[in-house]
Parts: C-alpha cells; sequence; structure tokens
C-alpha cells in the first residue's frame, strides 16, 4: 500500500479554529519583523510596528521602530519614531529619538528630536532638528501662496 493511501483508517486531523487565526493577528504588532543576517530585501518596506536589520535593505524603510544591527545594512532613507543604528545606514535618518551605538556607519544626513551618539560611531553628514508635520504644512502652504502671488504678479505685468 502506497505512503499516501491511509486505507481503512480514519483520520484524526481537525482544522485549527477560525477565532485562533483572530487572536494571533491582534497581537501581531508586539512581534518585530526581522530581516535576518545574510538575507538581502530589494524594495520598501512600510510597517506599522517594529523591524530589525540584520541583513541588507535596499530601499527605503518605514517603521515605528528601527533597530540595524552590527551586521544591518540600509542602503535607502529610514523613517521612525525610534532608531537604533548599529549598523550601516547609507541614506537620510528621520526619527523623534535616535541613538547611533559605536559600531554604526552614517552616511548621510540625520533628522531628530533627541540623539544619543557613543564614542567611535562614524558620521558623514548633517544633524539637524527635526521639523514636526506641522510646521512642514506650513511651510508647504507658505511657498504655495508666495508661487501663487508670484503667477499673479506675472499675469499683472502682461497687461
Amino acid at each position: 500500500m502506497p505512503i499516501w493511501e491511509q486505507g481503512n483508517k480514519t483520520s484524526k486531523y481537525s482544522p485549527p479554529d477560525p477565532k485562533l487565526y483572530k487572536e494571533i493577528s491582534k497581537n501581531r504588532g508586539t512581534i518585530p519583523s526581522i530581516i535576518s543576517e545574510n538575507s538581502e530585501f530589494k524594495g520598501n518596506i512600510k510597517t506599522d510596528g517594529e523591524i530589525q536589520i540584520d541583513g541588507t535593505v535596499r530601499g527605503n524603510v518605514t517603521a515605528k521602530q528601527i533597530i540595524l544591527g552590527e551586521t544591518g545594512k540600509i542602503q535607502g532613507n529610514a523613517t521612525a519614531s525610534f532608531f537604533r543604528i548599529c549598523g550601516r545606514l547609507e541614506g537620510d535618518g528621520r526619527a523623534e529619538t535616535i541613538e547611533i551605538t559605536k559600531t554604526a556607519i552614517v552616511k548621510g544626513h540625520t533628522y531628530k528630536k533627541t540623539i544619543s551618539i557613543e564614542h567611535g560611531a562614524k558620521i558623514v553628514g548633517n544633524i539637524n532638528e527635526l521639523e514636526s508635520t506641522t510646521a512642514k504644512v506650513f511651510k508647504l502652504q507658505s511657498l504655495t501662496k508666495k508661487k501663487l502671488k508670484l503667477g499673479k504678479n506675472e499675469n499683472n505685468k502682461e497687461d
């Protein structure tokens, strides 16, 4: 008898309760996403939770928390509420709180509200104050108004 035939035996398999999937998904935000060492990801990543990167990401990363491990590398921009850099960032980093450890290499601009930098970290780029969303919107509105005024003035000159 082939191994895929069960013969006269009855199967004791019963599928899991669908309610179990809902319970797992409720708690899913507490489990970090992980890109492990020797892994490479090409493309942008966006998550509402935490991500730990020990491999390489070639693209932008947006998350609530980003932990860039000692073997981790991001070739792109990273945006988070909290960002710990232990590896290599080749792009801009934006976060309310940034921790740059002694093993970190940052090649790009850093935008932060608070920052801590350990002795030995390598940073090539500017460290800037993080603008609030309200300030960015206000600045955008001001620029739009200026452009509209310039457009009106140019139209009036033609008359």
